[in-house]
């Protein structure tokens, strides 16, 4: 699979004045209805530098795009998002019986990225079958989720979920009260962007201060009958050294059963 700064921009967009909800959202639209080449993308929405204020949702919820910013905000070269509503950003790959696709948020082109939202939600069920995501924070995040999970990632309605992917900027500040990663009937895992070295991150809860209430991994809690192993891989290693893994299966309970591994 090529990386997603070699997928060939389809559409590119500038900011406009007041709210860009549907500026990028039109643009995102415009991709989804173009067809899927060799390698599975229909394209990139490339947003030009500025600020993009967005007050509602923005939604992938096909397969195959790829949204990217450019340069740094911190010399006021680069793109920048400033998400002012809750859940406002949703990766959701949709699918028929066949499986799972995947849609793709890029923010790894941005210098600073910060969000204050209720939830960010990565192929979590909603109106597609089988959602599958993959995001990429930027160089530099700070991101207050307050909405229970923060940040949930993995949630299928639907047996055989894809793999959905979260990676790490180069500094990071996650301000949840409870994060879950594999949540039911789909895998997902948790790491740094590798293009970034001497990666850190602190997990703090929603208020700033206080402890992470709860960090739920491949834990299959909405399910009490079904017998779908889910896996959830965390890669947590702040000076970007070769991380030791820890591994074990949570509660096998009933008939379900969670594998998961771990590493700090």
């Amino acid at each position: 699979m090529p990386p997603s700064n070699a997928i060939p921009v389809k559409v590119s967009i500038s900011p406009i004045a007041g709210d860009n909800t549907a500026n990028i959202q039109n643009a995102i639209n415009q991709v989804a209805a173009m067809p899927l080449d060799a390698n599975g993308f229909r394209g990139t929405v490339l947003l030009n530098a500025g600020i993009y204020p967005c007050s509602n949702t923005i939604t992938i919820n096909v397969s195959g795009i790829v949204l990217r910013g450019v340069g740094s905000s911190t010399n006021g070269t680069g793109t920048v998002l400033q998400a002012t509503a809750s859940n406002a950003y949703t990766l959701q790959g949709t699918a028929n019986s066949g499986g799972s696709q995947r849609a793709t948020l890029d923010l790894s082109g941005l210098g600073n990225f910060t969000a204050m939202v209720d939830q960010v939600l990565i192929g979590v069920a909603g109106p597609v079958n089988r959602p599958t995501g993959t995001l990429y924070f930027g160089k530099t995040n700070i991101v207050t989720a307050s909405g229970s999970p923060g940040i949930l990632a993995a949630d299928s309605g639907s047996n055989s979920g894809g793999q959905n992917l979260i990676y790490l900027g180069q500094t990071n500040a996650i301000f949840a009260d409870s994060l879950t990663i594999a949540r039911q009937k789909a895998n997902a895992s948790l790491r740094f962007n590798s293009a970034f070295a001497n990666a850190a991150a602190i997990f703090r809860g929603a208020d700033g201060s206080s402890r992470v209430g709860a960090w739920m991994i491949a834990d299959n809690s909405l399910q009490s009958t079904a017998r779908v192993p889910r896996w959830a891989r965390m890669t947590l290693a702040a000076d970007g050294s070769m991380p030791w893994w820890i591994q074990w299966c949570l509660e096998k309970t009933k008939r379900r059963r969670a594998q998961t591994a771990l590493a700090c």
